[in-house]
């Protein structure tokens, strides 16, 4: 078995990678050393609302064949000066053309709505829809609902106004720097010198300071 630290959560977690064969016993192991620590499950709507917290984003969903690693905010994991690797001519090639989106986190105001953000809602600017949400949910840590679309550029800048619609009902939204929980992205990577009530408290000062930003 191989146990990579890698998550999609944002925090620190693992995957492991094993034989199928094992996988109901590691289950049960798992469940069982982890009981003293109150481990168990969660379900997707609790790890959907997570990676949005993180702007996460997911396969086929936000990275698909017609999306570039720049309009998918993701240009700096590709570095053509560093050498020959495949698809670097492909990334040049893409990189003397103008962006023709830009992929944004999006804070919308429906905290007391009863009504989340989530897949193929209309975004308007004004009276204009100019994008669809490509996946959304409530953030509880940041307290405000998160939305992940792609956007013109020139709506693309943090602190842009916009609106989300939702039942028929147009809601305030604003783009967000990415990452609105925890942007020094500390957690993941164990580097919290807390990890506690102080840490926490100093990830939700973060995230609020993000998000009051216009």
């Amino acid at each position: 078995m191989r146990v990579l630290r890698v998550n999609y959560l944002g925090e620190l977690g693992y995957e492991l990678h094993h034989p199928i064969a094992f996988q109901h016993h590691l289950l049960e192991q798992l469940l069982r050393a982890g009981a003293v620590y109150r481990l168990r499950h969660i379900g997707f709507r609790a790890l959907n609302s997570l990676r949005l917290e993180k702007s996460y984003r997911a396969i086929k969903a936000k990275l698909t064949a017609e999306d570039t690693l720049d309009e998918a905010g993701l240009g700096r994991f590709a570095r053509p000066e560093k050498g020959d690797f495949m698809g670097r001519a492909a990334v040049l090639a893409e990189r003397k053309k103008p962006i023709r989106r830009t992929l944004v986190t999006l804070a919308v105001e429906c905290a007391d709505s009863g009504v989340e953000p989530a897949a193929n809602q209309p975004i308007y600017a004004g009276d204009k829809a100019v994008a669809r949400s490509l996946s959304g949910a409530f953030g509880h840590h940041v307290g405000t609902g998160l939305a992940l679309v792609y956007l013109p550029p020139e709506l693309a800048e943090p602190g842009t106004a916009l609106q989300l619609a939702m039942l028929g009902t147009k809601y305030p939204a604003r783009v967000v720097p990415d990452s609105p929980h925890d942007p020094k992205n500390l957690r993941p990577r164990a580097l919290d010198p807390c990890r506690g009530a102080d840490a926490g408290a100093a990830g939700h000062h973060q995230a609020a300071s993000l998000l009051s930003t216009s």
